[in-house]
């Protein structure tokens, strides 16, 4: 009974570990499918990248479809969402989740496209910047590095 359970209970944490991480790559895919999907198409690059994820994370070609599905609306949701004014995106909670979501994105993809340590030195002695502020740029900077 003991040997059985010093073998369960480690393949049990590392199975979850490896769906949990597999979710997490699979989120991170609907989120660059959004990404993509911002000037209406996928072109050969975007679909070959797509192609190697999907490969990679197990995905059948109906998953992908699914996902693209769900990105596209996501996308569309977005966009009409967009126009509003925040006063009405607010009195909507699926639209503040959605503007909320894509509003982070853009946060995220600021984050990759800044040089870093510039930006840190700009508002390091600056009141620019609360301190809560900072946190949440440095937390969104250390996600990012740890997903690459």
């Amino acid at each position: 009974m003991i040997g059985i359970g010093i073998f369960a209970i480690p393949a049990a944490l590392l199975s979850s570990a490896f769906s949990d991480q597999l979710k997490s790559d699979r989120e991170a895919l609907v989120n660059k499918l959004f990404e993509m999907l911002a000037d209406g198409n996928i072109d050969e690059e975007e679909a070959l990248y797509i192609k190697t994820e999907a490969k990679r994370l197990h995905l059948s070609d109906e998953e992908v479809k699914l996902l693209i599905e769900k990105a596209k609306r996501e996308r569309e949701l977005m966009d009409d969402v967009a126009i509003l004014p925040l006063h009405k995106i607010a009195t909507n909670t699926d639209h503040t989740i959605e503007h909320f979501k894509h509003l982070l994105g853009q946060v995220r993809q600021l984050s990759l496209l800044t040089d870093q340590e510039k930006f840190n030195a700009a508002v390091e002695g600056s009141e620019r910047l609360t301190e809560t502020d900072k946190k949440l740029w440095a937390l969104i900077g250390l996600q990012q590095s740890s997903s690459k």
